[in-house]
């Protein structure tokens, strides 16, 4: 992909995180664990963050999972952990704080909280617009 002369190095694709080093008996509701960064698209890092005892809007032994980018971006993305599968797409110039930090983007009812032990979560990035650009970064074999 061309514009301008600049080539731009598209790594969309699938990303796991392995929960089987982590205990999460102590956790308590509303307490977080983030997964490293990494990058999404060019010029744009991401992180998974998950709340294995779930937050207050959560149903009760549900564990939450969000996924937070570091520039405003409109992101296509699939989440999937055991049985649980959901494709979401979100801008998140719509969810800036009042200090203009980004808020992350998921689900408050991801999985239950039992099934979290010796599981991974799956990213796949489907689609990335960066603000202000008309360019949208797809997944190969993905369709707009």
């Amino acid at each position: 992909l061309e514009k301008t002369g600049q080539t731009f190095q598209v790594p969309l694709g699938t990303f796991s995180w392995n929960l089987s080093a982590y205990d999460f008996a102590n956790f308590s509701q509303g307490q977080e664990k983030r997964s490293d960064k990494f990058q999404i698209c060019s010029g744009i890092a991401a992180s998974i963050s998950l709340l294995p005892k779930g937050q207050n809007d959560s149903s009760p032994g549900k564990s939450a999972v969000y996924l937070h980018v570091d520039k405003v971006a409109k992101v296509k993305f699939r989440l999937r952990a055991g049985q649980v599968d959901r494709t979401m797409e979100h801008d998140y110039s719509t969810t800036l704080t009042a200090d203009g930090r980004l808020q992350g983007w998921g689900l408050p009812d991801f999985i239950d909280s039992s099934a979290l032990q010796g599981a991974s979560i799956t990213l796949d990035v489907l689609s990335v617009q960066p603000a202000n650009s008309s360019l949208k970064f797809l997944a190969p074999g993905t369709q707009d």
